[in-house]
């Protein structure tokens, strides 16, 4: 009886192992997803920061083509006067030029 109750002691005994190295390996496992779970929320947090970036480099793109068109546009104005201003200079050259041969002429 006493061997009968030495093996179910060792029997009980081991269980209590298994039953610790079960534990400890769920507490490590544990552990590991815990930190998995860390991990995620920062790659998904850096994630939505460079959405953001993109999103604000999308919108000053946009704004440097608005300026882009302004400056365009105002060029051409500028050109326009130049050109006109270009015709005035040679009408009153012309007009200069008459003047001094009709007083040469007089």
């Amino acid at each position: 009886m006493q061997k009968d109750t030495r093996l179910v002691l060792d029997a009980i005994s081991g269980i209590g192992r298994t039953i610790a190295d079960v534990d400890r390996s769920t507490q490590t496992i544990a552990q590991a997803v815990d930190q998995q779970g860390m991990s995620t929320r920062d790659i998904a947090r850096e994630v939505q920061q460079a959405a953001a970036g993109t999103t604000a480099v999308t919108q000053n793109m946009h704004h440097v083509d608005e300026a882009i068109s302004s400056a365009a546009g105002a060029a051409d104005t500028l050109l326009g006067a130049a050109v006109d201003l270009r015709g005035h200079a040679d009408q009153t050259t012309r007009v200069v030029r008459r003047f001094l041969e009709d007083m040469r002429a007089a």
